[in-house]
């Protein structure tokens, strides 16, 4: 009995470990520098623009406009 997602998994260690010459020194290093990435991603500043809010917001403002009025 075999199980795709456990499949999957397998088939993507394989594949990573394929990549980078199955030389656990080099994967690890890829993995450190793919968590180093992401967490400075994670840490920057958003900037915020108007047309970032969402459409829910929106329509919020512009229905308590239209009561005011």
């Amino acid at each position: 009995m075999t199980n795709p997602i456990i499949e999957e998994v397998r088939a993507a260690r394989a594949a990573l470990a394929a990549e980078h010459g199955y030389d656990i020194r080099r994967v690890t290093e890829w993995a450190r520098a793919q968590t180093a990435a992401r967490k400075a991603a994670l840490t920057q500043p958003q900037t915020k623009k108007a047309s970032a809010k969402s459409p829910v917001t929106r329509k919020r403002r512009e229905g308590s406009a239209r009561a005011s009025t």
